[in-house]
């Protein structure tokens, strides 16, 4: 049962906010984008919301770029209600430039992919492309890449934005220990990781969302594909389409939104061996040989030793969909088999306790290792594009099951990851404040522990005791109202 008005208490102060923040608007595009938000958080109106993101998506090359509303749906089971979150970045225009390049040749790479050009839309809409210093970012997940909107008619006809934040992902995970790999994988890991991070953020965010057609069919039986167009995976003509007011996330509910992210990692993974993409981000000879490596062997590491700790196996589903997405990844990569990755169980000479190793043959990535990534990746491309959730669905389950029998017992092995888990970093944000003659601003930055989390919460949401109910009074009367439906 639809409900309204749940957080309209909490909105009702957003509204106030954004209004006074319209007043600093750099232009009028800006002013009007806020606007829509206010009447979008007023009304409830969806489409109000999808006006202001036409907005902000045309609102190119920002010196400041923020957004905020309904996005995400990972946490919902369903794959449909969306998670409230707004952002705040600063531009960083060096590294932005080097995103542009990759966006100028953009249509040379994405011909590129293992699908034929009937698969590939016939207008690629350059999207702003930039690289991001995190200021402010309100969600349960700071991610380190993200490409926006969500709407995927908006995504269709408008475009979209992609914004890389690398300095999340090296603030994380800088000199984090790396168990389950060779000392001399864990030392050219730490050298090359953010580097190749950056190359596959970018190819992700741009070539792997940015890519692939979803075949239409009108109202008036009109398509947008040609009739004797077939379907490279079965030889035969299209059977299945989306018809007028289907979307992907309409069809694809539950699995779709994690599997659109393992279809971008993919992506990711195959074009990150282009000599002529690692030139745009200036690496060749041995760097870029180092980096294709650093690139795959962060994938492999990532899905065994972080992934699991995601999966329920209580629940027997996934908690994260980015986490099941990597996880489907090495799974393809360990049935390609040849030695290309190998995950063994050992025990410890020094105390008898059970231990991973993870290995990647370097000289077969680009012969075995690329084949099985384009092989799969064009199968998960033509299930999008034909709307065939069902094949989709049944290769996605394939590769996502996480079971104690077979070759690689995965929930044991589960338990052992998780006694390696190092403990959560805290992103501690921080907050601006006005001189008092008001004419400059300061950056105040907290220590990482939970007291500079607290104090970090305190000053950005100073309460006002004289408020009638306080802010702090409605997000009670929120929680309360909600906790039964907590677990």
């Amino acid at each position: 049962m639809l409900t309204q008005g749940d957080y309209w208490p909490i909105l009702k102060d957003i509204r106030y906010w954004l209004g006074r923040a319209r007043t600093y608007a750099a232009n009028a595009k800006e002013k009007e984008m806020i606007t829509k938000y206010i009447e979008s958080f007023s009304s409830g109106s969806v489409d109000a919301h999808k006006e202001g993101t036409r907005l902000w998506i045309h609102n190119k090359q920002p010196s400041v770029e923020t957004y905020i509303g309904f996005v995400e749906t990972y946490r919902d089971p369903a794959g449909v209600r969306a998670e409230f979150e707004g952002f705040v970045f600063i531009t960083d225009r060096e590294l932005s430039e080097v995103f542009g390049n990759l966006v100028k040749n953009a249509k040379t790479f994405l011909s590129r992919l293992p699908w034929p050009s009937e698969f590939e839309r016939e207008t690629f809409i350059e999207p702003d492309f930039t690289a991001q210093d995190v200021l402010c970012y309100a969600s349960s997940c700071i991610f380190d890449g993200i490409n926006m909107p969500n709407y995927d008619d908006i995504r269709q006809k408008d475009g979209f934005k992609n914004m890389a934040m690398g300095r999340v992902y090296a603030a994380l995970y800088a000199d984090a220990p790396t168990p389950f790999l060779s000392p001399i994988d864990s030392k050219l890991h730490a050298e090359f990781f953010t580097r190749a991070h950056d190359v596959q953020v970018g190819i992700h965010e741009l070539l792997g969302h940015g890519s692939g057609k979803l075949l239409v069919r009108k109202d008036d039986g009109s398509t947008n594909f040609p009739s004797e167009l077939r379907n490279p995976l079965t030889n035969s003509f299209i059977e299945s389409v989306y018809e007028t007011e289907e979307t992907y996330d309409s069809l694809f509910t539950g699995f779709g939104s994690s599997m659109e992210e393992c279809r971008a990692e993919c992506v990711g993974l195959y074009l990150s061996l282009d000599d002529d993409v690692l030139k745009i981000f200036g690496y060749e000879g041995e760097v870029a040989e180092n980096i294709k490596y650093a690139n795959w062997l962060e994938l492999c590491y990532n899905a065994t030793a972080l992934c699991l700790k995601a999966y329920s196996p209580k629940l027997k589903q996934w908690k994260h969909g980015h986490n099941q997405a990597k996880f489907a990844i090495l799974q393809v990569l360990l049935e390609a088999g040849q030695g290309l990755v190998r995950l063994e169980e050992k025990v410890s000479e020094d105390d008898g306790i059970s231990d991973l190793r993870l290995t990647l043959d370097r000289a077969k990535i680009q012969t075995i290792g690329k084949k099985a990534i384009g092989d799969f990746l064009l199968k998960i491309q033509i299930y999008k594009s034909t709307a065939d959730v069902q094949s989709a669905q049944r290769i996605y389950r394939k590769y996502t099951a996480v079971s104690d029998d077979g070759v690689y017992p995965w929930l044991k092995w589960r338990e052992i990851t998780l006694t390696k888990q190092q403990p959560q970093r805290l992103c501690i944000q921080p907050n601006t404040f006005l001189s008092d003659d008001g004419t400059d601003v300061k950056i105040v930055t907290y220590e990482s522990s939970f007291e500079g989390l607290v104090q970090s919460w305190i000053e950005r949401y100073d309460d006002d005791p004289t408020e009638d109910p306080t802010l702090y009074d409605q997000l009670d009367t929120c929680w309360r109202k909600d906790r039964e439906h907590f677990f």
